[in-house]
Parts: structure tokens; sequence; C-alpha cells
């Protein structure tokens, strides 16, 4: 295992020197210890500010979330989407670490409550066959190496295949999900009581996060957490 190990360091050292990591989203080579983006990008991302009341304006006060957390702000032709863009289609699975263990950092800074399990957003069976993985899940991970906190990944089930949701509003979306979604009765009896925090790759108004904490306050969860990558404006 050593060996193994000390070779892919090498392999990668040698590679990354024969052909230098370009940024996803500029094409520029990076330089060392930048991952996936460079800085000039980076800094081109609209961050969220802390203050911001994502529970008021997403998702008009809710009673399901008690807390949210979104990174970035969501804009066409901005790094964000290009870095999402790979996580979803091109395999980029690592991209999801990435970006959930900045989230995790940023629970552990903002959060007093402690949370006992992280549920990602599930995609439908045919979805998740299409894509091969759950981007959500690896967001997920990268939140739970951070934080300590259990991935209880097939807790929810995507029960109805949903059009996409990109051209619909608000109660077209809400419609589009209703019944989406159901609890996975194998995980029914960890569910009351616990804090939870729902995970999902961009928060566009809400609908598919606000189903899924339904469906896990009609368990009985405790305290309900939305995370996302990214908001859409």
């Amino acid at each position: 295992m050593y060996f193994k190990t000390m070779f892919k360091k090498i392999f990668s050292g040698v590679a990354n020197f024969i052909v230098p990591p370009i940024c996803l989203c500029c094409g520029k080579p990076m330089i060392d210890k930048e991952i996936y983006i460079c800085r000039q990008c980076f800094l081109k991302l609209e961050k969220i500010s802390p203050s911001f009341d994502i529970i008021k304006y997403q998702f008009h006060e809710n009673s399901f979330i008690s807390h949210a957390i979104s990174l970035f702000l969501f804009k066409e032709d901005n790094p964000v989407q290009v870095m999402v863009h790979g996580l979803k289609y091109r395999q980029m699975r690592n991209i999801g670490k990435f970006f959930g263990r900045m989230i995790g950092f940023e629970i552990s800074k903002r959060i007093r409550d402690n949370f006992d399990y992280i549920v990602p957003v599930p995609l439908h069976i045919s979805k998740k066959r299409e894509r091969t993985y759950n981007q959500s899940e690896f967001i997920s991970k990268g939140i739970s190496e951070t934080l300590n906190i259990k991935v209880m990944d097939k807790c929810l089930k995507r029960v109805k295949f949903t059009q996409t949701q990109t051209k619909l509003n608000r109660e077209q979306r809400q419609e589009n999900v209703r019944g989406a979604f159901s609890i996975n009765q194998k995980f029914a009896d960890n569910i009351p009581g616990k804090n939870i925090i729902i995970v999902d790759d961009v928060v566009t108004t809400g609908a598919t996060i606000l189903e899924c904490a339904r469906i896990l306050k009609e368990e009985s969860a405790g305290k309900i957490m939305v995370c996302s990558i990214a908001l859409a404006e």
C-alpha cells in the first residue's frame, strides 16, 4: 500500500510537470496548491454574506428550515456555473468534496447546534444510472470529512421522475416535486428527534429542498439545515 501511494504521488507530480493542470473556468495553467480553479477565477465567485437571510429570501421563513448556508450566488457564465457543470456532467466528483469541505468549515464557524446526519437530495434511479453518481452525495462527503457527521445517502428515495425545473416558475416547481420523495423505511427509525443537514448542489426556488424537509419532518426529524454550493438569484 505504501509503494502504491508513493507511485501515485510520483506519477501525479511527473504528469503535472509535463502537462500542468489548467483552471476549469479560464483554461490557464494553475500554480502549486490551486485545485480546479485558479485564484483569479476564485475571486470572481460572488460569496453570499453570512448576514444574508436565506431562509427569509428563498424559503419564505418556512418553519421546516432552521438554518441555511449557500456559499455563492449562481449566475450564468460565472465560474460557479462552470464548476457545478463539471461536478454534475463531466465526472468531476471531487469538486463536490472540495465545496463540501468549504461548507463544513462555514457550518463550524456559524452554527452552534449539533447535527446528527447529512442527507443528500436523491436523484431518480434513471438519472443516477445515466450520470453514474449523485453529485450531492459528494458534497455531503466533503461536509462529513470536515464535521465528522454520518452521511445517510439512502435515507430519502426519489420515487417520481420529474421534468427538468430549469424553465419552471416557483409554483410549477412546487407542483413538479410534490410527492417526488419518500423515506426509505430501513432508515425511518433513525430520524425521530435527530437534527439533519439536507444537501443539494444549487438551490433555485427551494421547492425540492422544502419537499425533502417536509418528508423528514413528517418522520419527526428535529432541526433541519439546508446547505448548497450556490443559490440562484
